[in-house]
């Protein structure tokens, strides 16, 4: 028998190294003092799973470590792992872009999150239009919304997600509708007065022009808002306003993950204006003017039966939203899929939204210079029913009291006071027929090719198509009062929009020692096409075919509309950066757009940023205060295209007359021309600071600005003998200027209780000078 040449058994662990020669009775009692080492080592212990993840992301390479041994596991490309740990042990997980945190082991199975170290926040990717960057890398005021804002708050449109998030954007809600896009989005002050202040919205790469209740925010991966004149260059003739960019959510390499998301709220009104009460009323009316107070009123004081207009125009609201998604891919395919349906009851009766909607994006690495993607939305939106006081509760708070609201079968009156037949009863809208449905695509489809002789130089070509089709019905019979008054009244509203966009893009990267250099160049073009065709008939033998007896109408006018818009753009940008710590951002955008005067169909959009990451200096190496400190300037100017199509040309309004029994058709004069209407034009400057502190405890940014806007497209009093007494012309200036704070602290972080805050404050001066 020969010996054992080296045996190894440290605690008990089966790590070790044993050689030996297989021999009978030697061999079965090594195997097992092998296994009663196991044995003891595993007593007390048991396997751990679970996953690592940040935010809704797998962790993938994190390390799992038992504190106080040499036990340790990785996660898998799904952020799982296991590992066998004693209850009670700690659990040590740590990753190069992540935050070290430690975990009490509680049970067979755990699930961890981790927080963004600060210095992986400053290698964090901000899409910025036409491309990202790392944000140390960002030379403009650039600001995100916080991925958690979307996830954990009940929103139906993002515009409710950028409330109080960012600095320097106002979010103005209009009104209590159950759609809830009757917002005003601005950022940095108003431009203009007639024009639009909408920043421009760009979805997936590609500009939209749809309503913002259309775009499903559980779909949305992240929100970046371009706020200064430089970094919102990019867009030239549409930039002044600011830039909202959204991107929506990806599929990941691995097995498929199935997620659900829903929520469930209900809504009232609060703080409602008081309002006299019915004796009250009386006693006023009766005190202003004696003997006032007509028939009918008396009757309903003496009944002492009043309505409550408002209450009865008003209920509790409910809203409810559901997602499923499902995302996933292979070494080649990435996919994304989900399905939402949202449910709104607004707190006006008959004020109900309801959106279905479906998006599919898709990835496909066809070779490793060749990538096809798509990123498109179905959506079907229905907003059927007309609110008891359209849309507004001015009519039920200022309503006579002393009126009748039901006949006593219990449908509404249709002259609450009889003796005014000028005021129709507010419930009136809730008995008429209406359809309002509306369809909707939106599709980016895009193709990149990696140019295999010439690193660093790709081309994409990136495709979108907007189309939207809307389908209005309304119906009032004659047991409301402006039917009755017209004998039934319809009204059909269709309407078709279009939106086509082919941009051609460029980007060449070079990088040579510590000098990096980045180049994109654009050439773009996009069509807008709307239509609509109307029809308004009145009297009708009776309300049964409601909105299917146009034919058999006493009175019919219909009515259409038709218009186009062309843009055509080329756009350069320069990013210069040296060492990562010198940064210099150049960009110019020449826009041409077909709404504009001939003499004035182009315009010129320059603008230049600097930066400098003082964190990455060597005599900031030491610093335990500051983590991350950088410097940022910029200048540049923007525009607004802000008028419609055709209103720089001589446009004539139909104006029929009667010659003898024969209607003729005639024009009158609408509007002058003006070849020489153009943009109005922002220019603006802006300086900053980005930090961050006690490692990444606190971070933010400090943002002054100025705008100046000039060339405002106002409307001019000209004499009538023209024809007209006004015409569009570029008159007047307005100017902005401000100052931004947003701060973002961790107050409180231990295994199980995380504090954080969210602090923002902004200061606008505007004015016409």
């Amino acid at each position: 028998m020969k010996l054992i040449k080296k045996i190894c058994l440290s605690n008990c662990i089966p790590h070790c190294h044993v050689r030996f020669l297989q021999n009978g009775t030697l061999h079965r009692a090594l195997l097992l003092l092998f296994l009663t080492c196991f044995v003891v080592a595993a007593e007390g212990q048991q396997i751990i799973s679970g996953r690592v993840v940040a935010g809704d992301s797998a962790v993938s390479n994190a390390t799992i470590r038992v504190k106080n041994t040499d036990l340790a596991a990785q996660t898998n490309r799904d952020g799982a792992f296991s590992i066998a740990a004693a209850p009670g042990s700690t659990l040590i997980v740590s990753h190069v872009s992540f935050i070290l945190k430690e975990v009490k082991v509680t049970g067979s199975t755990i699930n961890i999150q981790l927080e963004p170290s600060a210095a992986q926040a400053m290698k964090e990717v901000v899409v910025v239009g036409y491309g990202a960057q790392k944000r140390s890398d960002v030379t403009g005021a650039v600001a995100s919304v916080d991925k958690k804002r979307l996830d954990n708050l009940p929103n139906t449109n993002f515009a409710q997600a950028l409330q109080a998030s960012i600095p320097g954007i106002s979010i103005d809600q209009n009104s209590g509708g159950a759609e809830g896009n009757a917002n005003t989005i601005r950022i940095r002050g108003r431009n203009s007065i007639t024009a639009s202040t909408t920043p421009l919205i760009i979805l997936d790469g590609v500009p939209y022009s749809g309503s913002i209740s259309d775009i499903n925010p559980s779909d949305i991966e992240s929100i970046n808002v371009l706020k200064d004149a430089s970094s919102a260059a990019i867009y030239g003739s549409r930039g002044a306003n600011g830039v909202i960019i959204l991107t929506t959510k990806k599929g990941t390499r691995g097995e498929p993950i199935i997620s659900y998301n829903g929520f469930y709220g209900i809504q009232d009104i609060s703080n409602l204006p008081s309002a006299l009460t019915p004796d009250e009323f009386y006693a006023y009316k009766n005190a202003r003017e004696p003997g006032s107070v007509t028939t009918s009123e008396q009757a309903v004081y003496d009944s002492k039966i009043f309505p409550d207009w408002v209450d009865l125009v008003t209920r509790k609201g409910t809203k409810q939203q559901h997602t499923l998604g499902v995302n996933g891919g292979g070494e080649r395919f990435k996919y994304y899929l989900s399905g939402t349906y949202l449910d709104v009851e607004g707190i006006a009766v008959n004020d109900d939204f309801k959106r279905a909607s479906t998006r599919i994006n898709l990835e496909a690495n066809i070779k490793k210079w060749l990538t096809l993607g798509s990123n498109t939305q179905l959506s079907f939106n229905n907003r059927s029913g007309l609110s008891a006081t359209f849309a507004d509760y001015q009519g039920a708070f200022r309503f006579n009291p002393l009126t009748t609201a039901f006949n006593a079968d219990g449908t509404p009156t249709i002259y609450p006071w009889p003796q005014d037949l000028f005021f129709p009863n507010p419930l009136a809208p809730t008995l008429a027929e209406n359809t309002d449905e509306t369809y909707k695509v939106i599709t980016n489809n895009y193709l990149n090719i990696d140019i295999p002789f010439i690193k660093g130089l790709s081309y994409r070509i990136n495709t979108g198509v907007e189309f939207t089709t809307r389908s209005q019905n309304t119906y009032f019979g004659t047991n409301t009062r402006t039917g009755l008054q017209a004998k039934g009244d319809l009204t059909i509203a269709n309407s078709t929009n279009k939106n086509f966009l082919v941009e051609n893009i460029v980007n060449y990267n070079l990088a040579l020692k510590n000098h990096t250099v980045a180049f994109t160049g654009l050439y773009s073009v996009q069509n807008e096409i709307g239509r609509t065709d109307n029809l308004d008939a009145t009297g009708f033998p009776n309300d049964v075919l409601t909105f299917y007896q146009a034919n058999v109408a006493s009175s019919i006018r219909p009515s259409a509309g038709y218009s186009k818009e062309t843009l055509v753009s080329q756009m350069a940008r320069l990013n210069y950066s040296y060492k990562s710590k010198y940064l210099l951002t150049f960009t110019a955008r020449r826009d041409g757009f077909s709404g504009f005067g001939a003499n004035n169909k182009y315009a010129f959009f320059p603008s230049v940023a600097a930066a400098w990451n003082v964190s990455s200096e060597d005599f900031m190496n030491d610093s335990k205060l500051i983590t991350n400190l950088k410097l940022r300037a910029s200048y540049g100017s923007n525009g607004n295209q802000g008028v419609n199509a055709y209103n720089t040309l001589a446009r004539l309004s139909t104006r029929s007359y009667v010659d003898g029994a024969t209607t003729l058709p005639g024009y009158t004069p609408t509007s002058l021309g003006n070849p020489d209407l153009r943009w109005e034009t922002t220019v603006g400057f802006n300086i900053g600071i980005d930090f961050s502190l006690f490692e990444g405890r606190i971070d933010g940014s400090l943002d002054g600005y100025t705008k100046n806007t000039h060339d405002l497209l106002l409307s001019r009093e000209i004499s009538s003998v023209h024809g007209v007494s006004r015409v569009l012309q570029n008159i007047g200036e307005t100017a902005n200027k401000g100052i931004e704070l947003g701060l973002n602290t961790i107050n409180i972080r231990n295994n199980n209780f995380v504090w954080s805050t969210n602090f923002s404050i902004s200061a606008n001066r505007n004015q016409i000078t």
